[in-house]
C-alpha cells in the first residue's frame, strides 16, 4: 500500500531521518502542499479531449493557482498520450468569475499536438459553469536548443539575503501563511521616488518546495498589486483587485532543487478602474538572480468604492494621479 503524507513546515528534516529508521518508508510519497493543492484524478480520456478532477484547496485560491491546476491537467493528458511535451511554456488564461473552495471539473482538449510544440485548450468548471478558460502551449524544457540571449532587466531586485528574517506574515492573501516573503522595499521606494508602480518580493514556500514551471505560473501571480505601493497622496484606498486576464511566458526551466524565487510586477497604466502589470519570475542561484518567466495581466480595481469613499465622479478626478501614472 503506498501511502501519500503532505510535508507541513519543519517537517523536512523529520522525514529525511525518518527515510533511514523506517524500511517502509518507500511506499510513501512525500507530497508538498503545493503539489496536493494542484493533484488532479483523471475521470474519463479519449482521443482529443480529457476530463480530470480537481479539488480547490482555501491555501492558494488566486488566479495563478487555478491556472497552474488547469496546466498540470494538461500534462497528465499529455502523459496519457505517451508524449514528451508535457512542460508548460506559455499560458494565458482568463477568469470568468469566483471560483469556490472544493470539487472542481478539469476539460482538456487538444488543439494541434505538433512535433516541438503542443496546443491544448483548458477549462475550469463548477456547477456547469466556466470559472477559468484558457490556451496552454507544451514543449520539454530541458531539450530545448537554438540560439538566445538575456539582456540585463531593469528590475533586478537587491541582493537576496539567507540570513534576514522573513516579513511579518500577511493575513490577506490565502497564500501568505504558507510562505516566507522578503519585500524588497528599498527597490520599492526607490521605483516610487521615480513615479512608478512596483510590487517586488523573495519568497520560498514553507515546506522548502522546488520551483518547477507549475509553481512558477502561480508566483506570476503573487505579488501584492503594485499600486498598493504608491504613496497615499496618489491612491488613498486599497481596494480588491481581481485579474480578468493573465499571459506567463516560461523562459526556462528552473535549476534543480532551487527553492527561493522573486516575483515582481511594474503597473504602468491605470485608467478608469482598469489597470495592466507586467511581472518578472527570477531563481535565485549561485548567489545571483536568473530569469524564469514574464508575465502581463489586466485587472480591475474598485473604481466605483474608491469613487465613493473620495466623493468624485471617478479616478480621473485623484489629485496627482494623471501626473504619476
Amino acid at each position: 500500500m503506498v501511502r501519500r503524507l503532505v510535508v507541513l513546515p519543519g517537517q523536512t528534516e523529520q522525514l529525511s531521518s525518518a527515510s533511514q529508521s523506517e524500511p517502509d518508508l518507500p511506499n510513501i510519497i512525500i507530497m508538498h502542499l503545493f503539489d496536493e493543492a494542484t493533484r488532479v484524478t483523471p475521470v474519463s480520456i479519449n482521443e482529443n479531449k480529457g476530463v480530470y478532477r480537481a479539488n480547490i484547496h482555501p491555501a492558494f485560491r488566486i488566479g495563478g493557482y487555478l491556472s497552474a491546476v488547469v496546466a498540470h491537467a494538461g500534462s497528465q493528458f499529455l502523459q496519457s498520450k505517451s508524449s514528451t511535451l508535457t512542460d508548460p511554456i506559455h499560458v494565458t488564461c482568463q477568469y470568468y468569475g469566483v471560483c469556490k473552495l472544493g470539487e472542481a471539473t478539469i476539460e482538456i482538449e487538444a488543439a494541434k499536438m505538433g512535433r516541438n510544440q503542443v496546443n491544448l485548450r483548458g477549462r475550469l468548471v463548477q456547477n456547469g459553469k466556466d470559472v477559468v478558460e484558457g490556451h496552454f502551449i507544451y514543449g520539454n524544457l530541458a531539450k530545448e536548443n537554438g540560439y538566445g540571449m538575456s539582456f540585463k532587466s531593469d528590475r533586478d531586485l537587491t541582493p537576496f539575503d539567507p540570513k534576514k528574517s522573513p516579513d511579518p506574515v500577511d493575513p490577506i492573501p490565502t497564500f501568505a501563511p504558507h510562505m516566507d516573503w522578503w519585500h524588497d522595499y528599498e527597490k520599492i521606494e526607490e521605483a516610487g521616488a521615480k513615479g512608478q508602480a512596483l510590487s517586488a518580493a523573495w519568497s520560498r514556500f514553507h515546506d522548502d518546495r522546488p520551483l518547477d514551471p507549475y509553481s512558477i505560473i502561480f508566483l506570476a501571480d503573487c505579488p501584492l498589486p503594485a499600486i498598493f505601493h504608491l504613496p497615499d497622496e496618489v491612491l488613498p484606498v486599497k481596494g480588491w483587485v481581481p485579474t480578468v486576464t493573465i499571459s506567463v511566458h516560461i523562459i526556462r526551466a528552473p535549476s534543480d532543487g532551487v527553492t527561493i524565487a522573486s516575483s515582481s510586477q511594474a503597473t504602468k497604466f491605470f485608467h478608469k478602474g482598469r489597470l495592466e502589470s507586467d511581472g518578472e519570475v527570477k531563481e535565485w542561484i549561485d548567489g545571483r538572480e536568473q530569469i524564469v518567466a514574464i508575465s502581463r495581466q489586466m485587472a480591475l480595481f474598485g473604481a466605483q468604492t474608491l469613487a465613493a469613499n473620495l466623493g468624485r465622479e471617478d479616478l480621473n478626478s485623484i489629485p496627482g494621479k494623471k501626473s504619476k501614472l
